[in-house]
């Protein structure tokens, strides 16, 4: 298939979709005015064919043209679909996708930096006392755990946004296409918003497990190599959080004028108080103070946009001027609905009530933890004050002692086949030495004892 200007008449249509023959059936040669290619190594997937393609006055039949939508007559006339935004059906599935193979990627890099991380003993922590697993180390619960509550959130958000793919293409097929624009911005700013979290992430947990981590036989490259690759595959991650910023500015502007709105953006005008947030260990504040935050920056933002249009007499260009602010808030937004989504799931599980609070624990800290990571931001929105934030790492303290016990048993449920984690340092079985000694131990320089490529010249060097 093959995504190309759609010229008809003399005008031009924009992108459409083509079905082009490249090679020739018989003898899988490119055919005529056609040059095709492989573009050269890349980080990792190098298994699949991305390559270069080159047309050359190259004619296809009419039919060739993917017309379930958008067609055009035998006379060249061209018949508009019965909204453009159809045609984002794909890629929003596609991005749909990503979410769930994020949470996993992220699920396995989680899974072997905290299986390691309880095997490996390090450093007294006290004096003459045996050494502790670096999993009780609290640096190394800061750098882990948030990721394993990260997980869940991430998981829970791609169940959440395939339930809201399939109502909204549902009710496309019916002719309604209300849906359309708010599934566009979620599904685009969490693709970026979580595959660059996922990506950032597998980097911690490599980190974590120190200079083993940087072994191939860990894991982690695999894994880092084919998750940030989808930071730019699908559309790129700044480009997507800047159309996601463009509906929130929409939003926003409806929301001011007391026009219904979509329900991921329902709480927009919420930033109007000046009430601040008071912790009280409340999940459902956190929820509150999320939109509340969320609501604070796009309206501040929609003002500089404001401003700057008014400042520059153009729209493209004050648009370029505030990108960094559209980008913040498109990120927010796209928090903002994990952490609901996040909340509203542990209302509607059932499960018993000791997992009921361990994903409680789990959500509060992935929450907490954001909030500290982005302090500024909070505090610039008036929705916590300083004292807040001390109580908020007050409490994260108390929430990383707490998920302690049960961090192991958690990334357990993960449930990723050995086979499938391709790890020595995150097998399931806790002989994380013993397999990296036999995975060394079998290289063909050790089995051989000695490097042929260069015996030669090491003898050389020797005689001369």
């Amino acid at each position: 298939m093959v995504v190309a200007k759609l010229i008809t008449s003399g005008k031009c249509y924009g992108v459409h979709s083509f079905i082009v023959p490249v090679r020739d059936l018989n003898n899988h040669k490119p055919l005529p005015g056609i040059t095709v290619g492989e573009i050269g190594p890349k980080l990792a997937g190098n298994c699949l064919d991305n390559g270069y393609l080159r047309f050359d006055h190259v004619r296809i039949p009419r039919n060739n043209m993917m017309m379930k939508h958008a067609k055009v007559s035998s006379d060249g006339t061209y018949i508009r679909p019965k909204s453009d935004k159809l045609g984002y059906g794909t890629m929003v599935f596609v991005r749909v996708i990503i979410l769930q193979q994020a949470a996993m990627s992220l699920a396995a890099a989680t899974t072997i930096a905290v299986r390691y991380s309880a095997i490996r003993h390090q450093s007294e922590m006290v004096e003459g006392e045996p050494e502790p697993q670096i999993l009780d180390y609290e640096a190394q619960q800061c750098k882990l755990f948030p990721l394993v509550s990260a997980t869940l959130g991430i998981f829970f958000a791609g169940l959440k946004m395939w339930d809201i793919y399939i109502d909204v293409y549902t009710r496309m097929q019916e002719g309604e296409l209300g849906g359309m624009p708010e599934l566009h911005a979620l599904s685009s700013g969490l693709k970026a918003l979580v595959t660059e979290l996922a990506s950032n992430g597998v980097e911690v947990c490599r980190l974590a497990c120190g200079g083993h981590g940087y072994m191939k036989s860990s894991g982690f490259a695999r894994i880092y190599g084919l998750l940030t690759a989808a930071c730019t595959y699908e559309g790129e991650n700044t480009v997507l959080l800047l159309q996601t910023a463009r509906y929130l500015m929409k939003a926003y502007q409806e929301a001011k004028c007391g026009r219904p709105v979509q329900s991921s953006v329902s709480y927009l005008g919420l930033s109007e108080g000046e009430n601040t947030y008071v912790y009280g260990h409340s999940l459902s504040d956190l929820v509150f103070l999320y939109q509340q935050a969320t609501s604070s920056i796009v309206a501040t933002t929609a003002k500089r946009l404001k401003l700057a249009t008014m400042k520059r007499g153009c729209a493209a260009l004050a648009w370029n001027d505030t990108a960094f602010h559209l980008i913040k808030c498109a990120k927010f937004y796209s928090q903002c609905f994990l952490v609901c989504n996040y909340y509203n799931i542990l209302k509607t599980a059932e499960v018993s009530d000791a997992l009921r609070l361990v994903l409680s624990d789990a959500y509060e800290l992935y929450a907490l933890y954001w909030i500290r990571e982005n302090s500024g931001d909070f505090l610039r929105s008036k929705k916590v004050t300083p004292d807040n934030l001390d109580d908020i790492d007050t409490r994260i303290e108390d929430l990383l002692v707490s998920l302690r016990p049960n961090i192991v048993t958690i990334v357990d449920a993960f449930d990723i086949r050995d086979e499938c984690l391709n790890s020595v340092l995150g097998c399931s079985d806790g002989r994380a030495y013993e397999r990296l000694c036999d995975r060394v131990f079998r290289a063909p320089t050790n089995i051989r004892g000695v490097n042929i490529d260069n015996q030669h010249w090491v003898l050389q060097c020797h005689t001369a």
